[in-house]
C-alpha cells in the first residue's frame, strides 16, 4: 500500500514537472512571438532587423544549430537574413550567389508547392546522393544533417523561405514544426507592411507633389489676376515656379517676335551668371535642331535632354502635363485611401474583439467576415469566477495609487492565461475574473480548460501573494467554477461593447467562488465528472450556497494532472460535511 502510493506521488510529481515545462515553453514561445512583433513595429519598413531577430527566436527554440531566411524574386532566391551560418557555408555561398536548386532539393520542392519540408537526415536524400552542389554545400561545409524549411506565401504568390538545420539527425517535433510555420506567417506580414508602406509612402510622395503643383497654379493665377496690363510679373512668376517645382537650377521663358523667338524672364539658383542670362536676352533664337530652345520652336512639342552638354543652348519646358499627372495622382491617392480605410477598419474590429476574446479567436472572426456568432443565443459553457480573499479589508487601508498598483500586477500576471487556454473574458472587476468557455467558438474540452486555467492562476496568483505578504498585505485567492446553459450574445453601444453571459451557471461559479477558502477553487458536480481525467479532486459534500435554494455538491481542485498521463479516477482525498 505504502508502495503504491510512493509511486502515485512520483508519477504526480513528474506529471506536474511536465506540466511546468510546458507551460515554460509556451511562455517562452510567446515571448518570443511579441518580441518579434515588438520589432515590426518599431522598424517600419525596414526588414532586416524584423528577419535578424525572427531567426534568432525560430534557430533558438526549435533546437536548431542555425537558421536561413531567403526571398524569392519569381526566378532565384537571394540571401535576406543567417544565423549562426558556419563561415566555410557563407563563403561558398558568396562565391555561389547565382547557383540554381537541383531537383529535390527544399528550395526546389518550395517553388514547386510544397509549403513545408521535413528532411530528418539530409545525407540519406538522392539530392544528397547524386551530389548536388547546394546540398553537398549544406551536409559537408555547414554540417547540416535535418533540416525544416517553411515557404512564406502571400496569396499563393512564394516570397521566400525560413529554414533551421540542426547538425545532429534528430526530428524537428510538432511543436517547433508549428512554431515555424508561426514565424513563418509573422515574415509574410513584416514584408507585407513593409510592402504597404513603401507604397503609401510613394502615394503621399505623389500626392504632395500634386498639392504643390495645385498651390503653384493657384499662385500664378493670382498673380494674372492681379497683372492686367503688365506681363512680365506673370512671367517672372512662371518661371520661378517652374524651376521650384522641376529642382532644376535654373529656367528661362521665350516668347515669339516675328519669325524668331526672345528670352523674356530668367531665373538661376547660383549655377548660372546672372550675365549670361542678360546676354541671351539681346540674342535671337531661330528654329531650327541646334538647339533645345531651337528644337521646341520648330516642332512644338516637350523635349527633354539628358545631358546638354551634348548641345550649345538649352531651356527647360514648364511640364504641360501636369493636369494629366495631377488627375493620375488623384486617381491613385483615393484608391490609397479606401484600401487604407479598409485596413484600419479590420484592425478595430480585431480590436475591439480582443478586448473579450482570445487574440486567435478575433482574428478568425474578422478574417471569416462573420461577427452573426456574437449575436445573442444559447448555449452550455464552462463559467470560471475568481478573485481575491481579503481584497476588501486591503483597499480601506490602502492608498488609492497602491490598490491601482496592486491590480496592474494582478491582471497583467492573470490576463494573459485567458488567452493561453483560449477562454474568452468576460469582465475585469476589481479583483474579480471572469471567464468562459464553449462560446463563441467551441471547444472539445471546455472543462478541461477551464480547470487548467484554474490551477495556472491560483499558482500565479501565490506568487504574488507571497511577494505582498511581504509588504504587510494578507491575501488570498480562489476560484469557482460551474457548468451550464446560459444566454450569450454582445451588450454596450457601437463604440463600446462586450460580450457576456447570462445564466444561473454564472450565478453558481460565483457563489462557488465566494464560498472557496484561500487556494482552493471549487467545481461544480458536472465539472468534476468532466475533469476526473485531468485533476485531483477533494469532495466537500453538499454546501449551503447564498441565493441558491438548494444544496450544491462541490468539489476542491487539488492538483491539476498532466493530460496525455492522466489515468480514469477521480481521486477523493476527504470528504467534508454532508458527504
Amino acid at each position: 500500500m505504502t508502495a503504491s502510493l510512493d509511486d502515485e506521488i512520483v508519477e504526480l510529481r513528474r506529471a506536474n514537472a511536465e506540466l511546468r515545462q510546458r507551460l515554460d515553453e509556451a511562455l517562452a514561445r510567446e515571448a518570443a512571438t511579441a518580441e518579434v512583433l515588438q520589432v515590426i513595429n518599431s522598424s517600419p519598413g525596414d526588414l532586416t532587423p524584423v528577419f535578424e531577430a525572427m531567426l534568432e527566436k525560430v534557430t533558438r527554440l526549435c533546437e536548431a544549430s542555425f537558421g536561413l531566411m531567403n526571398a524569392y524574386d519569381g526566378e532565384r532566391f537571394r540571401a535576406g537574413a543567417a544565423h549562426r551560418v558556419p563561415a566555410a557555408l557563407l563563403e561558398w555561398s558568396a562565391r555561389n550567389p547565382l547557383l540554381q536548386f537541383g531537383p529535390g532539393t527544399g528550395p526546389a520542392q518550395i517553388v514547386g508547392g510544397e509549403n513545408l519540408i521535413h528532411t530528418v537526415d539530409l545525407t540519406a536524400t538522392e539530392a544528397y546522393q547524386r551530389g548536388d552542389p547546394m546540398r553537398r554545400a549544406l551536409v559537408d561545409l555547414g554540417g547540416a544533417r535535418s533540416h525544416l524549411i517553411a515557404a512564406l506565401r502571400k496569396d499563393d504568390a512564394l516570397l521566400g523561405t525560413i529554414a533551421v538545420y540542426r547538425q545532429e539527425v534528430r526530428p524537428f517535433s510538432d511543436k517547433q514544426i508549428a512554431l515555424l510555420q508561426n514565424f513563418a506567417a509573422q515574415a509574410v506580414i513584416a514584408m507585407e507592411n513593409a510592402r504597404l508602406l513603401t507604397e503609401a509612402r510613394e502615394r503621399t510622395k505623389d500626392l504632395q507633389q500634386s498639392l504643390e503643383y495645385q498651390t503653384a497654379t493657384s499662385d500664378v493665377l493670382k498673380v494674372i489676376s492681379r497683372s492686367t496690363s503688365d506681363v512680365q510679373p506673370v512671367l517672372d512668376t512662371l518661371v520661378e515656379t517652374a524651376a521650384r517645382l522641376c529642382r532644376s537650377d535654373s529656367a528661362a521663358i521665350a516668347i515669339r517676335e516675328g519669325e524668331v523667338y526672345r528670352y523674356v524672364s530668367n531665373t538661376h539658383s547660383g549655377a548660372a551668371d546672372p550675365e549670361y542670362f542678360a546676354a541671351m536676352r539681346q540674342r535671337t533664337i531661330v528654329p531650327g535642331r541646334d538647339s533645345v530652345a531651337g528644337l521646341v520652336a520648330l516642332e512644338g512639342r516637350v523635349v527633354h535632354i539628358a545631358d546638354i552638354r551634348a548641345i550649345p543652348d538649352y531651356a527647360f519646358p514648364e511640364g504641360g502635363e501636369l493636369r494629366q499627372r495631377t488627375d493620375e495622382v488623384a486617381d491613385l491617392n483615393r484608391g490609397l485611401e479606401a484600401r487604407v480605410a479598409e485596413q484600419v477598419e479590420e484592425l478595430g474590429r480585431v480590436g475591439r474583439l480582443k478586448r473579450f476574446l482570445a487574440p486567435q479567436l478575433a482574428e478568425m472572426i474578422v478574417s471569416q467576415g462573420d461577427e452573426k456568432i456574437l449575436e445573442s443565443h444559447r448555449r452550455e459553457i464552462v463559467v470560471v469566477f475568481c478573485d481575491l480573499r481579503g481584497y476588501t479589508a486591503f483597499t480601506e487601508t490602502a492608498e488609492p495609487e497602491e490598490a491601482l498598483k496592486f491590480l496592474r500586477e494582478y491582471h497583467g500576471a492573470l490576463g494573459p492565461l485567458v488567452s493561453q487556454f483560449e477562454g474568452t473574458l468576460d469582465q475585469f472587476s476589481g479583483d474579480g475574473i471572469m471567464v468562459f468557455f464553449n462560446d463563441p467558438v467551441p471547444c472539445p474540452d471546455p472543462a478541461e480548460r477551464a480547470v487548467r486555467m484554474a490551477v495556472a492562476m491560483r499558482e500565479e496568483a501565490g506568487k504574488l501573494i507571497a511577494a505582498w505578504r511581504r509588504h504587510g498585505c494578507e491575501l488570498g485567492f480562489g476560484a469557482g467554477i460551474a457548468q451550464g446553459y446560459a444566454t450569450l450574445g454582445q451588450i454596450g453601444f457601437s463604440d463600446r461593447s462586450g460580450y457576456t453571459a447570462i445564466g444561473t451557471v454564472c450565478n453558481l461559479a460565483a457563489r462557488l467562488c465566494a464560498e472557496a477558502k484561500d487556494g482552493q477553487i471549487l467545481v461544480s458536480s458536472h465539472i468534476a465528472e468532466a475533469v476526473e481525467a485531468a485533476a485531483t479532486l477533494e469532495d466537500l459534500g453538499n454546501l449551503e450556497l447564498k441565493g441558491l435554494r438548494r444544496p450544491v455538491a462541490a468539489f476542491n481542485v487539488v492538483q491539476g494532472n498532466s493530460a496525455p498521463d492522466a489515468r480514469p479516477n477521480l481521486t477523493v482525498v476527504a470528504r467534508g460535511p454532508g458527504g
